[in-house]
């Protein structure tokens, strides 16, 4: 039996990720597997749920189960995000299809792109660098690499504009540039993006067979929610979803926010730049800076905010600062570039002896049941998602409790 896979952070989860879970099955006539981010995101900030919860509303929606996207690749850029979640579900068993969303029309142009991407030129890669070594980040450096060289790329501007200025189509781009990079025989499904667009302020109400649904993106919604605002998001969410999140006290994430920040302080400030330089993505210059501005200030943002110059931007030292905490370092990255073991979240309770064929075959060990864990307990993988999940914890004032794969009816 085949699967199509779906990679992505359900932070929350909303109407939009529910099409695209419903898309992916009518698309490709198969059941989908979805690997999300666990308790941290992108942005290098805690996840507005915890796991457990965001991936049980992707089993409500109708994949069947939900695997969790390894904390090296969550708090990662666009290129490496979409390689760690292609690559995790290339050693499942029978992922045949990869669904995702897009802006454009243009799909062609944009697989070509990609492929274009895995090959690129000297002269363009020569070009990207140079623009992020003056303060652009990779998209950005991107983009003006190719709006000007659009002689050697044979992309005509209009298109390049629309894919590297919306995060959707880079995000797009980079699990095609993954998919070819890794020659894998996976089918790219793409599903036409019913929003406004990733940063759009207002939602967008969509007639799909004689039902109008209410679609707005995720960091809209997370913004009415911090802003105590959650009833203007209940019809942006599915009933499940927003059961949930209405839940949240907005002064709840405030104390997430410091208290993350006391532990991340506290762990800068207790080592020295040379042991700072053994966190992955640290270098001597910037182990120094951050070392030097945890000592002059009190807070993650204060040291961000000072740390901001033409190397470091402040997305990236958002998850730079999280490293040392996490006891990220350089050794434990490289070793979870190719992770061995995947961690399970939610399975559908219906499908489980379906899966037992995609559990039994796959190229990764699947962590299960409390067994599958007491076995690989030394593992990189476990040390680093427990290390993460106990940060959750204590910043979300939660108790502690085992990190178990939940099923649901």
């Amino acid at each position: 039996m085949n699967y199509c896979g779906i990679i992505a952070e359900f932070n929350p989860f909303t109407n939009g990720h529910e099409y695209l879970i419903q898309q992916a099955k009518k698309q490709t006539g198969l059941d989908v597997v979805c690997i999300m981010s666990g308790n941290f995101v992108q942005r290098g900030e805690l996840a507005i749920l915890e796991k457990h919860k965001r991936a049980e509303h992707a089993i409500k929606a109708g994949a069947i189960m939900v695997l969790e996207l390894p904390v090296n690749f969550a708090l990662s850029g666009a290129p490496y995000f979409a390689e760690g979640g292609v690559y995790s579900l290339s050693q499942l068993d029978n992922i045949s299809h990869l669904a995702f969303g897009v802006e454009l029309e243009e799909t062609d142009e944009l697989m070509r792109l990609a492929k274009f991407k895995v090959n690129e030129n000297k002269e363009i890669k020569n070009k990207i660098n140079e623009y992020m070594k003056n303060g652009n980040n990779y998209s950005v450096a991107s983009f003006k690499a190719y709006t000007n060289n659009i002689d050697t790329t044979g992309f005509n501007e209009e298109f390049i504009n629309k894919v590297f200025n919306s995060p959707n189509n880079i995000l797009a781009l980079e699990y095609l540039t993954a998919i070819y990079k890794l020659k894998l025989n996976i089918t790219p499904v793409f599903v036409k993006r019913l929003d406004n667009g990733y940063n759009s302020k207002k939602p967008k109400k969509v007639k799909i067979e004689k039902q109008k649904i209410n679609f707005a993106g995720a960091s809209y919604i997370r913004e009415k929610i911090f802003s105590g605002k959650i009833k203007k998001t209940k019809k942006l969410l599915p009933e499940y979803s927003y059961n949930s999140l209405k839940e949240i006290n907005p002064s709840l994430i405030k104390t997430q926010e410091e208290r993350l920040s006391a532990l991340t302080l506290d762990s800068i400030r207790s080592k020295a730049p040379k042991t700072l330089q053994t966190y992955y993505d640290y270098n001597e210059s910037l182990a120094s800076l951050i070392s030097n501005n945890a000592s002059k200030f009190a807070s993650i943002s204060e040291i961000t905010n000072n740390s901001i110059g033409k190397s470091y931007r402040k997305s990236r030292l958002k998850k730079l600062l999280l490293f040392p905490t996490l006891n990220l370092t350089k050794e434990k990255a490289q070793k979870l570039s190719k992770p061995t073991e995947i961690i399970a979240l939610a399975i559908k309770k219906s499908k489980k002896k379906d899966l037992n064929n995609l559990i039994n075959n796959s190229k990764i060990k699947l962590i299960i049941s409390q067994n599958n864990r007491k076995e690989n307990e030394n593992s990189s993988l476990l040390i680093l998602t427990n290390r993460s999940n106990q940060i959750y914890e204590i910043c979300s004032l939660l108790p502690y409790k085992n990190d178990l794969t939940i099923f649901i009816d």
